[in-house]
């Protein structure tokens, strides 16, 4: 497999479907790649906004109906980055996916800064790098990753897609964690990596 690249800067409207082949195709990609860095409903946190965004296309420009502003100040790449400098002065090859997740990762790892934060305006869904990527509930996933959370302009389509790609990956419907029982009185960022390092077999 390779990813699969439109390149629709000419402001063609998007080119396929959201949970086509094309990016069914892209999503796995995407997988192969976070597989190993985070949980898996990290991973399709971020890809249920990168769904929203782009239709998982590297190459997919924001669309605007006419004037269309200048081309730097559009939105591109799988996360729609803005302006387009943010992913072209920080990738070796922007048109290329992994290099593309390659910054996703250096924004959340805070290697560059971007597209993640935490948020003061919106707590409960404030991470730092190392938490978000251990985090176990979709839904708080995709929303500690959603960019405009400052607006709370929350989007249940994220989530929905976010769910989509679980399933896709894992061939089961997600399931909610379950409230915690031991986490009275333990640090958020104590108790998530107790949780993760519990899932993968690290410790009891």
């Amino acid at each position: 497999m390779a990813w699969i690249v439109d390149d629709t800067r000419n402001q063609n409207r998007y080119a396929w479907s959201k949970t086509g082949t094309q990016a069914t195709n892209n999503a796995w990609e995407f997988y192969y790649y976070f597989r190993d860095l985070m949980t898996i409903e990290a991973l399709c946190g971020i890809l249920g906004n990168v769904t929203s965004e782009s239709a998982i296309d590297p190459l997919q420009e924001q669309v605007f109906n006419p004037p269309l502003p200048p081309q730097r100040e559009r939105g591109l790449g799988l996360i729609q980055w803005t302006p387009q400098g943010d992913l072209t002065e920080f990738c070796d090859d922007f048109r290329k996916g992994e290099d593309q997740c390659g910054l996703i990762y250096d924004e959340i790892t805070g290697v560059v800064d971007g597209r993640f934060f935490p948020s003061a305006s919106h707590p409960e869904y404030s991470y730092s790098g190392l938490e978000f990527m251990q985090l176990t509930d979709i839904e708080i996933a995709t929303k500690a990753y959603f960019y405009e959370r400052e607006r709370g302009t929350w989007s249940d389509t994220r989530v929905e897609y976010a769910n989509h790609w679980y399933e896709v990956f894992q061939g089961t419907p997600p399931v909610p964690p379950v409230p915690p029982s031991d986490r009275d009185g333990m640090p958020l960022y104590l108790y998530i990596t107790k949780r993760f390092k519990r899932k993968r077999g690290l410790t009891l």
